[in-house]
């Protein structure tokens, strides 16, 4: 099972790094912000997958998902200018908050 997340976490990563990186499309069809939706939701989920993965399940291990995952992020905006693409600290939150809540919400799955 533990394989299964860890396949889960790789082809979350690919997905959130393409989706980031490609450039945009020259269309606004969104409402302001909503996008931070969309930050929040991959980084949730690749957040959760990457928690349910390790055979521990420690605060420690739980942490360092946490890191990992909102640096990853964080990584991200830093190199999306040189795409074509806009860097954004409001961004970066909304994926350390997704990351916290996804993790979060793997260890209430693990536990019952």
């Amino acid at each position: 099972m533990r394989r299964q997340w860890a396949r889960r976490t790789v082809a979350l990563v690919v997905v959130v790094l393409a989706a980031s990186l490609v450039p945009a499309s020259g269309g606004d069809s969104l409402p302001p912000n909503a996008d931070k939706l969309f930050h929040f939701a991959g980084y949730a989920a690749l957040a959760f997958a990457a928690a349910m993965a390790p055979a521990e399940d420690t605060d420690r291990a739980l942490v360092g998902v946490v890191l990992a995952v909102a640096a990853f992020g964080a990584g991200i905006e830093v190199v999306q200018p040189a795409v074509g693409r806009t860097a954004s600290a409001m961004d970066a939150l909304a994926n350390a908050a997704g990351a916290t809540v996804g993790a979060l919400a793997a260890r209430v799955s693990r536990t019952h």
